[in-house]
């Protein structure tokens, strides 16, 4: 999980940098997307190892719940995000700047080549890795013992 988070995180930053050393507003967002991804992936790689800790005397239910705050924390990371990005794309419409176009376009086209190849990996991995720690093996255990998980089961 370690390679595809720094990968995503590598791609990000050259993005960025580029983004703002061409003074394009488009790979600076799309740098901040990657972001997303990146912080995405390694809160729910983190919230599938919380979930699977063992309830304590201070925690009686464990951190079954941690799924959910990750999302949660994931949602408001990707609106401040979006947020400075429309800021930027105001700003730019009040005062705009020169872009150097040739720059973003290999760069973008360079980055985009790698990228999807990484995230494709690196979804894949982290799918895995998720559904392992979150248990979907349980489901699988439910559903072949006719539960539904609604407290009724269903005929055979």
């Amino acid at each position: 999980m370690i390679w595809p988070l720094a990968l995503t995180l590598g791609f990000a930053f050259v993005e960025a940098a580029a983004g703002w050393w061409a003074n394009s507003l488009a790979l600076m967002g799309d740098a901040g997307h990657m972001l997303t991804d990146a912080a995405a992936l390694g809160i729910a790689g983190f919230a599938a190892w919380a979930s699977g800790r063992p309830a304590s005397n201070r925690h009686t239910y464990g951190f079954a719940r941690a799924e959910l705050v990750a999302a949660f924390v994931n949602s408001l990371f990707m609106l401040g995000i979006i947020a400075a990005i429309a800021w930027a794309a105001i700003d730019r419409l009040r005062a705009p700047l020169s872009v150097a176009g040739e720059a973003v376009t290999a760069v973008a086209q360079h980055v985009e080549e790698g990228r999807a190849s990484v995230e494709v990996g690196a979804g894949a991995v982290g799918t895995v890795i998720v559904m392992e720690k979150a248990g979907h093996h349980q489901i699988d255990d439910q559903a072949q013992q006719g539960d539904r998980g609604d407290g009724l089961t269903r005929d055979r």
